[in-house]
């Protein structure tokens, strides 16, 4: 962590994304390095503040639309496909339902 060069890496350990491995290797940086330290337990203190009623849940229609959306998608073959292709296409479906249901929400209004 010389030069701060992996400072984009405290996000991911605050959320407990990193490996083993990186996050020994981060723990050790923190211990020596006291304005890392002190990000941290900003970050830790901010997410402690952020409370469920202040995040923002998607509506149930948005949810059983894209749901409904995936179900009647087109199946893709799958031995011509790779599973990147099944990725990509169930991706596409998901998108085209929410920009179904975000029309849907202007006209009536919402």
């Amino acid at each position: 962590m010389a030069d701060h060069g992996e400072r984009h890496l405290l996000h991911a350990y605050i959320d407990d994304e990193l490996d083993l491995v990186r996050s020994l290797e981060l723990e050790e940086h923190l211990a020596e390095c006291p304005d890392c330290a002190q990000e941290v337990a900003s970050y830790r203190a901010l997410r402690q503040t952020i409370t469920p009623e202040l995040r923002y849940k998607a509506p149930g229609y948005l949810r059983s639309g894209v749901l409904n959306r995936l179900e009647n998608a087109e199946r893709p073959k799958p031995a011509g496909m790779g599973s990147g292709a099944r990725v990509a296409s169930a991706a596409d479906a998901a998108l085209d339902a929410a920009a179904a249901s975000m029309t849907t929400d202007r006209e009536r209004g919402r």
